[in-house]
């Protein structure tokens, strides 16, 4: 009992802290959420390139928000956009959105554990990948 109990903690403390494996089919629509109310996502495509997407607050528009841009703040691609909650909700996938996903809003947890020892968690991370 006491060796499942090992096991079972590493498990638990493995999958809060692991990548997150998504599958998503080209046309379809794909819903990424990472437990939080994010308000920007950022992603690192498969050939390295870097964008990010902000929901629409108040009075923003696009390209402000609900666009893909660079890092140099151009538009570079559109159809997807940050929900209410902080979803991440892609209309049509298509094979270029294969990457890793997160937001900067939604950090990694640190903690103490019993007998003065602690913990930490890194940042949630969702690796999508796009299938035919």
């Amino acid at each position: 009992m006491f060796v499942v109990l090992i096991l079972l903690s590493a498990v638990v403390g493995v999958v809060d802290a692991s990548t997150v494996a998504l599958k998503a089919k080209v046309g379809e629509p794909a819903t990424l959420f990472l437990g939080g109310e994010a308000e920007e996502w950022h992603r690192v495509l498969k050939d390295g390139t870097e964008q990010h997407i902000k929901k629409c607050t108040g009075s923003m528009e696009p390209p402000a928000c609900n666009t893909w841009l660079n890092s140099a703040g151009d538009a570079v691609g559109s159809g997807a956009i940050v929900k209410e909650n902080g979803d991440l909700y892609i209309k049509s996938v298509k094979h270029e959105d294969a990457g890793n996903y997160q937001s900067p809003q939604i950090k990694g947890r640190t903690g103490t554990l019993p007998g003065g020892g602690t913990y930490g968690t890194a940042a949630p991370l969702l690796t999508l990948f796009v299938e035919d």
